[in-house]
């Protein structure tokens, strides 16, 4: 399905490796997670996981990511789920978009923003990288 591998794609793009194999690794762990029949749908789920250390000492937490349940709106917008987790709020969001890619594209920046700000907020440092520069 051409939907799948844009999403790979780009899940892999935001996701830095320092080896083909340690790439095929990943890409083999997500794999086991995606895709799941609801309802006439094929609705990917992807999880990006980092660490955030506070630059005031505090606890480094674990910062989740989940991007999914891509779909066509009744009213022929796409959609598709964000959750930001871990930091001192978590983030649940729709994105929506004109097609199908223009969502994808609208989620990975809505994440750049919201996690860059609050790593910059809170001050601190995230590894490995959840977002490139």
């Amino acid at each position: 399905m051409r939907i799948r591998s844009t999403l790979w794609s780009w899940l892999l793009s935001l996701c830095p490796s320092t080896s083909a194999v340690e790439r095929k690794m990943r890409a083999a762990r997500l794999n086991r997670r995606l895709c799941r029949k609801e309802r006439g749908w094929m609705s990917a789920i992807i999880e990006v996981m980092s660490m955030f250390t506070p630059s005031d000492g505090g606890a480094p937490r674990t910062i989740t990511i989940r991007v999914g349940d891509l779909r066509e709106e009744p009213d022929g917008l796409w959609s598709v789920a964000v959750d930001v987790l871990g930091f001192k709020t978590d983030d649940h969001v729709r994105r929506k978009g004109a097609h199908w890619l223009n969502t994808i594209e609208s989620a990975a920046g809505f994440i750049r923003q919201l996690a860059g700000g609050k790593v910059r907020d809170y001050g601190g440092t995230m590894t490995p990288l959840l977002l490139p520069p």
